[in-house]
């Protein structure tokens, strides 16, 4: 596949600006809307439930469950948009797809690129709360960016695959709006993955969530190192996902325009 970074950037604005068209904020919103999530939690979650992530918990600020919940629901908001996306994105430029010589191939990492834009801002809001809480940033916040590139293959991997199965089979996007709150509460967003049986933790991590989200928890809000083992088997895992989702998918784009 030959790169267009060009292309990329330039589709990648398109998709950014469209999200926000008409809107009085704009590109803001992208920023507010998970401060006000994590504000909205803390209120529920602190203020009114009292809720504890660890029942051993001391010292216990109102933002403590609320903003472990928020890191772990801002990688399910990654991964639910990119599946929300993967079915409809031929369909969606079917004008592309008609085209004998666009690249499709990079439709799929325009959809991740996005996500992944989105997803480091509500980092950032994380960041920015436990700055206003008076906590310590602890140095591990450089492990961040290697987090996210770890999931960037299978997350390849998943739109490449959806998104060619998507326009051979038309109801796999009413499935897949089925699987995604199914997905939330097979994830350690609620809980701690700690409280599963020994015997079922190693079959969670084949959830493409679970990695990323304990993560991105120790690294940002335990100040722990990131889990090289896991990560490489993540990574391994994912790679696997993205080399059969891109194989899918160029064998069967021949096809598309046909199809649509």
């Amino acid at each position: 596949m030959k790169i267009s970074f060009s292309l990329i950037k330039t589709l990648l604005i398109e998709d950014i600006n469209k999200r926000y068209k008409s809107s009085i904020l704009g590109l803001a919103w992208s920023f507010i809307t998970p401060l006000l999530q994590l504000a909205l939690f803390t209120f529920v979650f602190g203020v009114i439930l009292k809720t504890k992530w660890s029942v051993d918990a001391e010292n216990h600020s109102i933002f403590d469950f609320s903003i472990i919940l928020f890191a772990g629901l801002v990688i399910f908001q990654y991964f639910a948009e990119i599946l929300s996306k993967s079915c409809g994105l031929l369909f969606e430029h079917e004008y592309l797809v008609k085209k004998v010589v666009f690249p499709l191939e990079i439709l799929p990492v325009v959809v991740v690129i996005s996500a992944c834009f989105h997803l480091l801002i509500a980092i950032f809001g994380i960041i920015l709360i436990q700055l206003i809480d008076g906590r310590d940033i602890s140095f591990n916040v450089i492990y961040v960016p290697f987090v996210l590139l770890s999931v960037i293959p299978i997350s390849l991997g998943i739109v490449y695959l959806l998104s060619a199965l998507g326009i051979f089979i038309r109801d796999l996007s009413h499935f897949i709006n089925l699987i995604i709150p199914g997905l939330l509460f097979l994830s350690p967003i609620f809980y701690s993955i700690t409280i599963l049986p020994e015997w079922l933790k190693p079959f969670m991590f084949f959830n493409p969530v679970v990695f990323p989200v304990e993560e991105l928890r120790n690294i940002l809000l335990f100040s722990k190192s990131p889990n090289y083992y896991l990560a490489i088997v993540n990574i391994i895992y994912g790679m696997v996902i993205f080399v059969f989702g891109y194989f899918f998918f160029t064998k069967t784009k021949k096809g598309f325009a046909d199809v649509i």
